[in-house]
């Protein structure tokens, strides 16, 4: 048998996960280099005090503004030196040339405020499902471990 094969069960809380790990140990003699719990990554808990994101749609909006809003100077000051400069599409339409141009950076500007926006973690960090992957290497430790996750009453799944 080789240590490819392994048996996972999946459970909805992490210490569930960690108390079945706690059962195959015991059950099976595993030690724990050969026993994983993967689930969602964890978020960040904030510190006291900290912002818990209540503020985060505020905070996208200004960003957006803000960068729209340079945008839209520089696509003016784009098409006040093109007006300077002589270029002919712009002198013989100023109007409509300086409003493309200046819509033009604004959009820019929205587009690049994502980028100026920080990403919040999420303010829930145990949500999905912790999964214990048991990497036996014999059959017997093998069945020792179907055995106790089975026993745990999680879904288990085995690549033998």
């Amino acid at each position: 048998m080789s240590s490819l094969e392994k048996v996972v069960a999946v459970f909805r809380q992490p210490e569930a996960a960690e108390s079945a790990r706690e059962q195959v140990k015991s059950a099976a003699g595993l030690d724990d280099r050969q026993m994983r719990i993967v689930g969602p990554r964890i978020a960040h808990a904030p510190h006291e005090g900290a912002d818990t994101g209540d503020s985060a749609g505020r905070d996208t909006l200004h960003a957006h503004l803000v960068s729209a809003f340079g945008g839209l100077l520089l696509g003016t000051i784009a098409w006040a030196a093109l007006e300077i400069t002589g270029v002919v599409v712009v002198a013989s339409t100023p109007v409509p040339s300086l409003v493309g141009l200046a819509l033009f950076g604004a959009t820019l500007g929205f587009l690049l405020g994502g980028a100026f926006t920080a990403d919040r973690e999420p303010s829930l960090p145990r949500i999905g499902r912790w999964a214990l992957v048991v990497h036996p290497l014999t059959r017997a430790l093998l069945e020792s471990a179907l055995a106790a996750l089975r026993a745990t009453g999680a879904p288990v799944a085995c690549t033998a």
